[in-house]
């Protein structure tokens, strides 16, 4: 597959390489094993449409994942501004409790 360690995506033939040197004759099945490793390779992304899905952990490299929507579903994740609003109202009721109870 094209994909190493890093994720970088590293082409199985060089064809301007092996037509200036004439290395190796550009065949058919060399065409076919280049192009189906780019389209494996393409078959590991992620869309934006939501189509391919991740299949293992993300590491964001220490970036902020921004535009996350609020939650809906108990299995949908919250971003900062939802649990904020969440946490004043439960504080507030929390204070409104024990003031009722004076």
């Amino acid at each position: 597959m094209g994909f190493d360690a890093n994720g970088t995506f590293n082409r199985l033939h060089n064809w301007t390489r092996d037509a200036a040197g004439n290395e190796k004759a550009i065949r058919a099945i060399r065409v076919d094993e280049d192009t189906t490793d780019i389209a494996n390779g393409l078959s590991q992304w992620v869309l934006r449409d939501g189509r391919g899905k991740i299949s293992a952990d993300f590491d964001f490299n220490d970036k902020k994942d921004i535009g996350i929507s609020e939650g809906q579903s108990k299995t949908d994740v919250v971003n900062k501004r939802q649990l904020l609003r969440w946490w004043k109202i439960l504080l507030s009721n929390a204070l409104n409790i024990s003031h009722s109870q004076r």
